[in-house]
């Protein structure tokens, strides 16, 4: 168990070598296959992205046009996915499926009790950025068709003129 920075704690799943090793495997076959779809202003956990591009892309933004920019930090991430709704999210079928399913349910041995596990990714595994990753695909497009119902103001205290700032409306968040 990790000591959690506000109290609690959280479980740490280490996979066995084997495991791991597996799951790289995975991560090879899969991840070029949603790096292709991904949302392109996303940077979390993402091979080849960093902080400072995030920081670049909202500075690049920010001298183009009016943007808002959207820092979040999904609370418990990694523990709350659902299993069912990441396996269609995946796609695949047969052993593929199969697999990914048993690191899902894989659970974790505490003090010789195991736990079982109903959502989340295992937290310590290789493929488990990756997994959240396609979770939270189309966050961006979902949190930009919500503000659009949304009364917005500039930080200067001015409502937003959705008809004005058209282009605003249309390219709104830059998410990282």
């Amino acid at each position: 168990m990790i000591p959690k920075p506000k109290g609690g704690s959280r479980p740490l799943g280490i996979p066995t070598m084997y495991d791991r090793t597996l799951q790289a495997l995975f991560v090879m076959a899969l991840e070029p296959e949603f790096e292709a779809t991904f949302e392109a202003n996303s940077y979390g956990f993402r091979p080849g992205r960093s902080p400072i591009d995030a920081i670049k892309q909202i500075q690049l933004c920010l001298q183009q046009a009016d943007r808002f920019v959207l820092d979040a930090d999904i609370s418990k991430c990694f523990d709350k996915i659902n299993h069912e709704k990441l396996l269609v999210l995946i796609g695949h079928k047969g052993k593929v499926r199969t697999q990914i399913r048993a690191w899902l349910k894989s659970g974790n041995i505490f003090e010789g009790t195991f736990e079982s596990s109903d959502a989340g990714t295992p937290q310590g595994g290789v493929i488990s950025p990756l997994l959240s990753n396609i979770v939270l695909d189309g966050i961006e497009k979902r949190i930009s068709d919500w503000a659009e119902t949304q009364r917005l103001f500039r930080p200067n205290g001015k409502l937003v003129d959705k008809k004005k700032d058209n282009e605003l409306q249309k390219k709104l968040f830059t998410f990282f």
